[in-house]
C-alpha cells in the first residue's frame, strides 16, 4: 500500500511534500455546519442521519489506515451507504484512469502518488466530512468498457442526485490544480473578496462551470461544494452560502437559471405541456453554450438530465436529444447569430475527419456549436401540420439516454421542392466569419423564403451548392391563427405562417432526405406551396 499524507497532518493544516494541505479542523468544522443546516431547513438535502441511498456499481472506498490514506476501488453492489461525488475538468491532461486492464489492480489498491492532485483533496475532504466514499468518474468507470460506459453514463441522473454532496473543483483546468492550492484557515484574519463572478456559467472564469460534462453535474447534486481559490461556496436546493458572507445578498442570481442552478427535479412537470416543453428548452439552451472536447458526447453528456426526465414516464421515448412527445415540434431547433464580432466561437465549427459518426441530421446534437436555440418560443403555441409515424423511428444506440449513432425518422406530411441560393464567401474569413456572412434563401415558386442553415453550406463533406433542389418539409403552424394544413385528406385551410424542414436528397438513399437547416414563412408561402402541388407522404430523414 502507497502511504497517503497523515491524517494528523491535515487535521493540523500542516503541509505535506511542499504542497499546502487542507484548512484546519476549523474549516471543516464550519463547512459541517453549513451542511447541518441545509440539511435541517430543506427538506430534499440529505442529511448523515437518514437513510442512505445504494453505493454506485463502483466507488473509491478511504480507509484510515495506520496514520494514512488507502484509497481503492470497491463494488457497490447492493450496500447502501453515504458517498461524494467529485465534479472535475479533465482538461488536456488526463487523469488516472480505470480500465479493463488495471481494475483488479484498483479493488486492491490505487497508489496515492498515482492520485493528481484534485483527486487526493477530494479524498481528503471526503474523509473529513465523516464520509468513506468518492465517487470519480475516470475511476469509477472502466473507460475502456464502452459497455460499462453507457451503462454508467445512463445512471449519471442516478449517481449525481443521490450523492450526499458534490465537490466542485471550480478553478482547476485539469485534475493537477488542486482544491485549495491558496485556501487558508476559515478564522484568518484581513479581507475575502466573494466569489460572485467566479461561478456565472457565462463567460465564466471558472473553467469548471464552463464545461458541458458539469452542466447536468451542478443541477443534479443535491449540494455543491465548490473550492474557488480565495475561499468556498456550498450550493444547493434552496440556498447558497460562503466565507465571506457576501454571496447571500450578491449572489442571488445564482440560483436560478442562466447563471446558476436549478432545483431540477421538482420542476419538471409530470405532464406534458407548454411549461415542460419551455423548461428542456431552456436547459438545451444552457447547455448548449458549454464546451465539450467530442462531438459524439453531446447527447451523453445530458444523459443525467434526460434520465430525471424521462422518469416521470411522461415525455415518451427519447431520440437523440429530442422527445417523442413534442417530437415534431422539437425539430425546429435552429443557430442563431449573435452581433458582429461576438462569440464566434459559440457558431459552428468545421467538422472534422476524426470526427466518429454522431447523430442524425435532424438532431441538433450533431452540430460542432453553440449558438444554438431548440426552437422558437412560438411554436408552443402552433399546431404540428405533420406526424411522426408510430413505431417508425429507428435508432443505433447503445443506451437509453446515451450516445445514438445514426438513426431514421419517418415524418408524414406534405413535401414541396425548392432552390436554395446564396451569396459566397471566401475562405479567406475563419469558419465562423464565413458562417455569419453566408446569407441563404429558399426559392419556391415565386417566393424568397428565409431560413436558419445548420452549417457553412458549401463546407460540407456533401456540400450543397447554390441552386441546387432542395426540398421543404412544413411541420407547424400558427393555433392561434386557426389555419391547419390537413394531411389525412390532403385538404388545406391555409391562413398564418408555417416552419419547417429544409431538407436534401442523400445521395444513394432513393426517397431519404437529411436536415441543413429550417425556414420560416408566411400565410402566403402556405398559399404558394400548394399552388406548387403536393401530396401527404412519408418522408424518411436520416
Amino acid at each position: 500500500m502507497e502511504p497517503g499524507p497523515t491524517i494528523d497532518n491535515h487535521e493540523a493544516g500542516a503541509e505535506h511534500g511542499g504542497i499546502p494541505l487542507p484548512p484546519s479542523t476549523a474549516f471543516f468544522n464550519q463547512i459541517k455546519e453549513w451542511v447541518a443546516e441545509c440539511g435541517s431547513r430543506h427538506g430534499p438535502c440529505p442529511m448523515l442521519h437518514s437513510d442512505p441511498p445504494p453505493l454506485p456499481t463502483r466507488v473509491l472506498k478511504i480507509t484510515a489506515h495506520e496514520n494514512s490514506f488507502r484509497v481503492q476501488l470497491h463494488l457497490g453492489g447492493d450496500q447502501e451507504a453515504w458517498y461524494v461525488t467529485l465534479s472535475h475538468c479533465w482538461g488536456k491532461h488526463q487523469p488516472i484512469t480505470t480500465t479493463k486492464k488495471n481494475l483488479p489492480d484498483h479493488l486492491l489498491d490505487i497508489k496515492w502518488d498515482e492520485l493528481p492532485r484534485t483527486f487526493q483533496d477530494a479524498v481528503v475532504v471526503t474523509h473529513n466530512m465523516g464520509i468513506q466514499y468518492l465517487w470519480i468518474d475516470s475511476l469509477c468507470i472502466v473507460q475502456d468498457d464502452k459497455e460499462d460506459w453507457d451503462k454508467e453514463s445512463d445512471s449519471m441522473h442516478q449517481i449525481y442526485s443521490k450523492s450526499y454532496l458534490t465537490i466542485g473543483a471550480a478553478l482547476g483546468k485539469d485534475s493537477r490544480h488542486g482544491l485549495f492550492p491558496d485556501v487558508d484557515d476559515i478564522a484568518r484574519d484581513g479581507p475575502v473578496n466573494c466569489i460572485r463572478d467566479v461561478l456565472t456559467t457565462n463567460d465564466s472564469p471558472a473553467p469548471l462551470t464552463n464545461r458541458a460534462w458539469v452542466f447536468q453535474e451542478r443541477l443534479l447534486s443535491q449540494r455543491v461544494l465548490y473550492f474557488c481559490g480565495q475561499e468556498v461556496v456550498m450550493e444547493c436546493s434552496n440556498d447558497t452560502r460562503c466565507q465571506c458572507s457576501d454571496i447571500d445578498t450578491h449572489l442571488a442570481r445564482l440560483r436560478e437559471p442562466p447563471t446558476g442552478r436549478w432545483d431540477l427535479a421538482p420542476k419538471i412537470p409530470f405532464h406534458v405541456s407548454a411549461k415542460s416543453l419551455a423548461l428542456w428548452d431552456e436547459l438545451l439552451h444552457c447547455y448548449c453554450r458549454r464546451k465539450i472536447t467530442r462531438l459524439s458526447d453531446r447527447v451523453t453528456a445530458l444523459t443525467g438530465i434526460a434520465g430525471t426526465f424521462g422518469s416521470t414516464g411522461a415525455y415518451g421515448q427519447y431520440y437523440a436529444g429530442l422527445w417523442a412527445c413534442w417530437f415534431v415540434h422539437m425539430l425546429l431547433w435552429y443557430i442563431d447569430i449573435p452581433p458582429e464580432g461576438e462569440n464566434d466561437d459559440l457558431l459552428p465549427q468545421p467538422y472534422s475527419v476524426d470526427d466518429p459518426p454522431v447523430s442524425p441530421s435532424w438532431s441538433w446534437a450533431k452540430v460542432r456549436g453553440s449558438w444554438l436555440y431548440a426552437r422558437p418560443r412560438t411554436t408552443v403555441f402552433q399546431r404540428a401540420i405533420a406526424e411522426l409515424k408510430a413505431g417508425e423511428l429507428h435508432l443505433t444506440k447503445k443506451s437509453e439516454y446515451g450516445r445514438v449513432e445514426k438513426g431514421v425518422a419517418t415524418i408524414k406530411g406534405g413535401l414541396f421542392r425548392a432552390t436554395i441560393r446564396y451569396n459566397f464567401v471566401p475562405h479567406i474569413f475563419t469558419h465562423a466569419q464565413r458562417f455569419r456572412r453566408q446569407d441563404a434563401k429558399v426559392v419556391v415558386g415565386n417566393q424568397l423564403v428565409s431560413m436558419h442553415k445548420d452549417f457553412v453550406l458549401d463546407d460540407e463533406p456533401e456540400p450543397v451548392l447554390s441552386g441546387d433542389t432542395v426540398y421543404l418539409l412544413p411541420l407547424v403552424s400558427d393555433e392561434t391563427d386557426l389555419h391547419y394544413f390537413q394531411l389525412q385528406s390532403n385538404m388545406y385551410h391555409v391562413e398564418g405562417g408555417v416552419r419547417g424542414l429544409v431538407l436534401r436528397s442523400v445521395e444513394g438513399g432513393l426517397g431519404v432526405y437529411a436536415r441543413i437547416g429550417v425556414f420560416h414563412g408566411p400565410e402566403r408561402l402556405l398559399k404558394c406551396l400548394l399552388e406548387c402541388g403536393a401530396e401527404a407522404r412519408e418522408v424518411v430523414i436520416c
